[in-house]
């Protein structure tokens, strides 16, 4: 059996068709894939991680739970000849015994197919999260007012658009199917991770990309980012787990809602005021922060679309200046992998967000 998705079982869908891509995309929020352009903007950057000794590593990492039950990790492995997967998967495992599945996409099988799990290898997962929970999936999407149509298409196209060789299917589509259909369809909350980056001494770092401005956007307050509540959690998790986080924000120079992706491929005169931001978060920073008192942002902020997000405020005192887009890949990637094995940057002062705000 094939994996099940809302449009129907994956092997009677045209995969490769733009318009089924497209029907599958559009049930997701319109800032996820605008997440997922900033991302590809991020690619090449990096891409020079590796002059370095570092590197992205081929998998996709995604933290689940249900009420009443303890959390599991899922890692999809995406490359045959490499064994990050597996050397994550132990690590995991020594917090989180008999709590992490590994699994593998098959293309003939059209199915995530566990490959380490128990005694499971070769079984379907989606089956198996559905003989656990003795239910039939259930497919939910977010309101239409966190799905902008015309955003979610523009972010399509500048997907599309990013790269010669860009696969919808396999870089894009695949890893909505992962987390909607074979996970999230029979669990209460599910949580993605970032990129996974192995540092020259080996160990493993989550690099956690945001695309977002700061507030109060009036008034002279000291100004400060929100970070999703549940996304503190998980990476409190994921450090308990033997992982730590490097937050990096992009910030929008554009202190509004409204603003997309589009800027970043078409201003560039704009480039150089376009900063990038980093704080190291480990366990116990992030044990602090999950005990800070929590704010509330509104309904647009959370996945549904239905309620409000809770968040946890963080002073932009806390964070590194990285530069800017004008910087260039190879400086840009210098300082991000600076930051993350917590090397000695300079602190982001409220000034140097205020000069570079555009509106």
């Amino acid at each position: 059996m094939a994996l099940q998705t809302p449009l129907g079982s994956l092997d009677t869908l045209d995969i490769a068709d733009p318009a089924t891509q497209r029907e599958i995309l559009m049930r997701d929020k319109h800032r996820l894939l605008e997440g997922l352009v900033v991302e590809e903007v991020f690619r090449g950057i990096l891409g020079r991680l590796s002059d370095q000794g570092a590197r992205s590593l081929p998998l996709s990492l995604v933290r689940a739970a249900s009420r009443g039950r303890q959390d599991a990790w899922f890692i999809w492995n995406q490359a045959s000849d490499d064994n990050s997967a597996d050397r994550l998967h132990s690590l995991l495992e020594q917090s989180y015994r008999n709590r992490v599945v590994t699994c593998r996409y098959h293309p003939e099988q059209h199915d995530f197919l566990i490959e380490r799990y128990a005694q499971l290898q070769g079984h379907p997962l989606q089956e198996l999260l559905g003989q656990r929970r003795n239910v039939q999936p259930s497919f939910g999407i977010p309101e239409q007012s966190v799905r902008d149509t015309e955003r979610l298409m523009e972010s399509i196209y500048r997907l599309k658009g990013s790269r010669a060789d860009f696969d919808m299917f396999g870089e894009v589509v695949l890893h909505r199917l992962f987390k909607n259909c074979a996970i999230s369809a029979y669990l209460d909350w599910v949580w993605d991770t970032d990129n996974i980056i192995e540092l020259p001494d080996g160990r493993f770092i989550q690099l956690e990309i945001k695309h977002k401005f700061p507030y109060p956007v009036k008034g002279q307050w000291p100004l400060r980012f929100g970070i999703n509540t549940g996304q503190v959690t998980t990476m409190k998790r994921l450090s308990e787990g033997g992982v730590d986080t490097f937050h990096l924000i992009l910030v929008k120079p554009r202190w509004e809602d409204r603003t997309g992706t589009g800027y970043l491929t078409q201003d560039v005169a704009n480039m150089d005021r376009v900063m990038l931001i980093g704080r190291y978060l480990d366990a116990d920073t992030l044990e602090g922060l999950d005990h800070a008192a929590q704010q509330a942002s509104g309904k647009t902020e959370s996945y549904s679309g239905n309620q409000k997000q809770n968040f946890k405020p963080v002073p932009v005192s806390g964070f590194v200046n990285l530069g800017t887009l004008a910087d260039g890949a190879d400086r840009l990637g210098a300082k991000i992998l600076a930051g993350m094995q917590r090397r000695d940057l300079p602190l982001v002062r409220d000034e140097d967000l205020r000069e570079k705000r555009l509106s």
